[in-house]
Formats: structure tokens, C-alpha cells, sequence
């Protein structure tokens, strides 16, 4: 079929260019570097500098050029291909394309044809190696073929935003479809829908994986110029949590437990798992102080079990002692004295309700007169008493133990025997998370939501909340207002409760920040560059490298020192070492250019 020719020559094109056009590219270049170390060996060096730059450029822009056609022509492909599916899907899962496909192919043939998209882009990149490995061996100062360099980089750029524009759009087709599917129930719409979310995924994974081999090919090769510093900015941006602290920009950690800034309701409530949801009628969880003992995780987050409490738990009036303040004894107590009436004046005391009950309280004396005995002392029922120092008291609520019971988290079960509660917390975020983990258990079951998206909810096959689940959120997260919402049920009579943890990381002010790593690349690129033109100037041959000074023979006292100092391992003669792959492949690169 034509498509099937089509298919045949580009893979046979990718053949040659790879096998035939690619190899000599580095022997070329590689030329033109010997040619370079040579003309610097004899004061040539600033005018061979100028013409190996330029051989550089032309042997690169015809490979690039090739590249670009093979690219270009996979990508009408896909096009095509495209265009088709959306024509024929409204037919109905038996049509065909023009080409003869069902619908149901056209997915898997559009995925062939990423595929191939990558490989042409990434085949170009291993070539680009080979003459970036020529380079490394004659070790030409930093700066060498920027502008070339630039080039190629900028061509790979360009690919990665057109990766980037497919992969919005398979992402608005895949939205399209499902609504279609909906709507509808045809099974075509369906496979269409899978299809494009593979079709987003595979651009948006193959197109960090490109930017990836470009950022290692620039800090290995230490290329130069503005293009370089363009995939790092990209490449931080698209992942701060993997790129940014090798940039030097740092993380923020972020941790939220459950506690009491929860809010629940024990009836359904439609659309709480929502952002918006208006909870202000909702009261706050109460934490429980029975220990669930279930993850570290948890446990370094110092999140505690919460449910709903069924009413408050009814306090009781109880007497307790209050520890008087300690007092310093005099060195030397003075005598006892009897107290003066003077001294017992104006001293009212309150009389305790137990004395009534002491021996000798109401009683009265010979004379008919009512007395209290306090301290040996008999006064006349007129006058003021003193007492002896009583231990001082106080009245204070305090829930009994069986109301503190854990019993009285939870509401009345529903018709099945099972009680439900729903929380929701809502948290801001100034930027964009790099990355984003939960770790939730409940007694006993739960479901899990993030700003409105299903997440997960307890599969486990026996009722056990000391296992904790785990989850990667960080995709659902997003700058502004943020929500974490739990249907959570019992099924037994245990009651311990909902813990969960949210641990994210954020880059504060990161586009700020991208702009200085930005700057200080640019920076390091232009002190990096500098010695260009001393390195053209000085040839070998012209300012060969000052001999020694002679050195002062050493006094009596120092040969002595120097012959004690001396291991006899250190007058062993030790074997030279052996060169490495890197060492061993420079030479042969050099040699053979040498030769030719």
C-alpha cells in the first residue's frame, strides 16, 4: 500500500543517514581539529581557529539538515493520521480510513509514528555525541562552536515545543472523546479516548527524555551559549523536584496533619469532595488521644486520629487539693508564744463544714458558755477563732472516665450498622508543588479525594488501620486554594478514627529564581570564554614553557630529614598507570587523524 512504501522508505532513509552520513561527520570535524592543534603548534592558530569553526558549522548544518527532513516528514505523518481518525470516528467502529483502517488500528499506528519521531530526534543526538566526543579529545578551550552549538540545541528546542503543542492536543481530543463517550456509549469513542491519552503521554515522557540528554550532553561536554542554558531553565521549570537542587535553588517542605483545623459532618453532603463546597456549618474534628500506632510516617507528622464527637461530654463538679507554694524555714524557730488578743483580732477563718464533726464541736463548758478548742486555747464564743494550717481545696469539671470514652467519637450507626463521616481540609499554595505524597488509614475504611478527583480508598482485604497506604499527588495539586477530602466509615466497634499526612516540596519564587540560575550561567559562560584568545595566541612552537630555576642544594640537616621521611613503600618504583576507556579512545581519535 502507499502508506506501507511510505513506512519502507522513511525507515530505509534512517538507515543510511545513521549508518553512512552520521560516522563521517566526526571524521570530518575531526580534521579540521587536527588541522587546528597543528596551525597552533607553528603561530597559525587564530586564523585556523576561524576556518575549523566554520568547517564545525557546515559539517553539523548538513547533518541537521537531513535530520530535518526525516523529522518533518514523520510529523505530516502523524498529521495525517490524526486527521483521519477524527474523520472517520463519527461513522461508527465498522468504517475504514482511506488507507483501509478500522478505527480501533488507528491508535496503535499513530503511537508507530511517535515512536519513529523520537528515534529520528534521538539517532540525531548520538550523532551530535560523536562529534561532541571528537572534540573532547583535542581539549579545545570552552567557547569552541558555540554558535554551531547553539543551533543544534535550538533545533531540539524547536522539536520539544512542537512535542509539547501535540501533547496539549491530544489532551483536548482525549476530553473530547470522553464527553462523546458519554453521551453516547459507542464503543469507538471509548478506544478513542484511550488512544489520545497515550498519544499525550508518550509526547510529554519522550519530550523530557530529549531535554534530559541535551542537559547531560551540555554539562558533560561543557558546551557553551544561550540555547544550553535554555534546557536547563526548561528542565527545572517542567521538574524542580529532580533539577532544581542541581541548579542550586532549594526546596521548601510542607507537611499538614489531621487535627482539629479538619472540619466533618456525619450525614452525605452532595459535592463535598468539591473546592468550592461552602463546609462553614461544619464543626471541627475532635482529635482523640487514643493512639492509633500505625506508620512513621504519621507518626514524624504528629497526626493524630480525629472523628466526629456525638455530643459533649458531660463534666461533673469535683474537690481537688491545689499544692501550696513552698516556704522557706526560719534557721532558728522562734519560742511558742500564746496569742494575744490583740494578735487574733480582725483574723476571721472560715470554718470548714467537717468540724461540726470533730470531738468537743457544740459542746458546752461548765458555765453554760459555747467553746471551740483550738490549740490548748478556750475563748468565749464571741471572739474570732484560729485554726491550723488545712490543706487548701478547689472545685474544677472533670469528664469521668466513661464519659472520655472513645465511644463518644462516633454518631449513631446507619440502618446497616456502619457509621460515615466526611472531612475536608483546605490548604493555599503560592506555587506549584514539585512533588506531592499522602499517607492516609482509617478504622475502617476510607475514600480518598484531592480537589475534586477521586484519588483512591481502602482495598485491603482484611479490616486492619495499622497499615498505612501511600499515594502520589503531586499532579493534583495546584497554586491557590487546595482540598484533601475522606468518606470515611466503620464497619466494627472499634472506633479509633482518620489519620492521614500530606507531605509536598515547593520552589518559592521560582521563576525569580530560574532568571538567576539563568544569569549566573550567562556569567560562567563569559569567564569560561576568556581565555580564547590567549589559547589562539600562544602556540607551542612560538613560547615553549620556562625551564626550571635551579634549586639550592640541600644542607646536611635537611638530607637527613628528607632520607628519614621516605616510606619503604615510597622506594619501591611504582607501574604506570593504566589509561582509562575516555584516555584510550582520544588517543585512537587523535592518531587516526594524525595519520590522514
Amino acid at each position: 500500500s502507499t502508506d506501507k512504501n511510505e513506512e519502507v522508505r522513511l525507515l530505509f532513509r534512517e538507515e543510511v543517514i545513521k549508518n553512512i552520513i552520521a560516522p563521517p561527520t566526526a571524521d570530518i570535524i575531526g580534521l579540521y581539529s587536527q588541522a587546528l592543534i597543528t596551525a597552533r603548534e607553528v603561530g597559525l592558530a587564530e586564523k585556523w581557529w576561524q576556518r575549523s569553526e566554520a568547517g564545525y558549522a557546515a559539517t553539523l548544518d548538513s547533518l541537521m539538515m537531513q535530520y530535518t527532513e526525516q523529522i518533518n516528514f514523520v510529523e505530516t505523518r502523524i498529521n495525517k493520521f490524526i486527521a483521519d481518525y477524527e474523520k472517520v470516528l463519527p461513522k461508527g467502529e465498522d468504517a475504514r480510513t482511506p488507507q483501509g483502517f478500522y478505527p480501533d488500528e488507528m491508535g496503535g499506528i499513530i503511537l508507530d509514528n511517535i515512536e519513529y519521531y523520537n528515534t529520528f530526534i534521538n539517532d540525531f543526538l548520538k550523532a551530535y555525541k560523536l562529534t561532541l566526543d571528537t572534540l573532547a579529545a583535542y581539549k579545545l578551550p570552552y567557547g569552541f562552536g558555540e554558535q554551531t552549538n547553539n543551533r543544534m540545541i535550538n533545533f531540539i528546542l524547536e522539536k520539544s515545543d512542537r512535542m509539547s503543542a501535540c501533547a496539549a492536543d491530544a489532551k483536548r481530543r482525549q476530553t473530547e472523546y470522553a464527553d462523546k463517550y458519554n453521551e453516547t456509549s459507542e464503543i469507538q469513542w471509548d478506544d478513542a479516548t484511550v488512544a489520545f491519552e497515550d498519544v499525550a503521554s508518550n509526547f510529554s515522557d519522550y519530550n523530557i527524555a530529549i531535554l534530559e540528554n541535551v542537559f547531560y550532553l551540555r554539562k558533560d561536554y561543557a558546551i557553551s551559549g544561550d540555547a544550553g542554558i535554555e534546557v536547563v531553565r526548561r528542565l527545572i521549570a517542567s521538574n524542580p523536584d529532580k533539577y532544581a537542587s542541581a541548579a542550586g535553588i532549594a526546596a521548601q517542605t510542607v507537611a499538614i496533619a489531621t487535627d482539629n483545623q479538619w472540619r466533618v459532618w456525619p450525614q452525605a453532603a452532595e459535592g463535598f469532595q468539591e473546592v468550592d463546597f461552602n463546609d462553614a456549618g461544619w464543626p471541627a474534628a475532635m482529635t482523640s488521644q487514643y493512639p492509633m500506632s500505625v506508620s512513621t510516617h504519621l507518626d514524624n507528622l504528629n497526626a493524630k486520629p480525629i472523628w466526629y464527637f456525638r455530643d459533649k461530654p458531660k463534666p461533673i463538679m469535683k474537690e481537688v487539693p491545689v499544692e501550696p507554694p513552698p516556704t522557706e524555714l526560719p534557721a532558728e524557730p522562734p519560742a511558742e508564744q500564746p496569742p494575744t488578743e490583740s494578735a487574733l483580732e480582725g483574723e476571721a477563718i472560715e470554718i470548714l463544714p467537717d468540724m461540726a464533726d470533730q470531738p468537743g464541736a457544740g459542746e458546752s463548758d461548765t458555765t453554760g458558755s459555747e467553746t471551740d478548742t483550738i490549740a490548748g486555747q478556750t475563748e468565749t464564743p464571741t471572739e474570732t477563732l484560729t485554726s491550723p494550717p488545712q490543706p487548701a481545696t478547689r472545685i474544677v469539671e472533670v469528664i469521668p472516665a466513661e464519659e472520655d470514652s472513645i465511644y463518644r467519637l462516633w454518631a449513631a450507626p446507619d440502618e446497616n450498622g456502619v457509621r460515615r463521616y466526611w472531612f475536608r481540609r483546605t490548604f493555599n499554595l503560592d506555587d506549584k508543588p514539585t512533588s506531592g505524597r499522602i499517607w492516609i488509614t482509617a478504622d475502617d475504611n476510607y475514600s480518598l479525594f484531592v480537589n475534586g478527583v477521586y484519588i483512591a480508598e481502602d482495598k485491603k482485604d482484611t479490616i486492619d488501620w495499622s497499615i498505612t497506604d501511600e499515594y502520589d499527588i503531586a499532579g493534583n495539586l495546584r497554586v491557590g486554594r487546595n482540598l484533601v477530602a475522606v468518606e470515611a466509615s466503620d464497619i466494627d466497634s472499634t472506633h479509633y478514627g482518620l489519620m492521614t499526612g500530606l507531605v509536598y516540596e515547593i520552589v518559592p519564587n521560582l521563576q525569580s529564581q530560574l532568571g538567576s540560575v539563568v544569569d549566573r550561567e550567562r556569567q560562567n559562560d563569559r569567564q569560561r570564554k576568556s581565555g580564547i584568545t590567549e589559547w589562539t595566541k600562544t602556540g607551542m612552537a612560538v613560547l615553549p614553557s620556562p625551564a626550571p630555576a635551579p634549586e639550592a642544594a640541600p644542607t646536611p640537616v635537611e638530607t637527613a630529614a628528607q632520607e628519614q621521611a621516605v616510606s619503604p613503600l615510597e622506594e619501591i618504583p611504582q607501574a604506570a598507570k593504566a589509561p582509562t576507556a575516555e584516555e584510550l579512545r582520544d588517543m585512537r581519535i587523535i592518531e587516526k587523524n594524525k595519520l590522514r
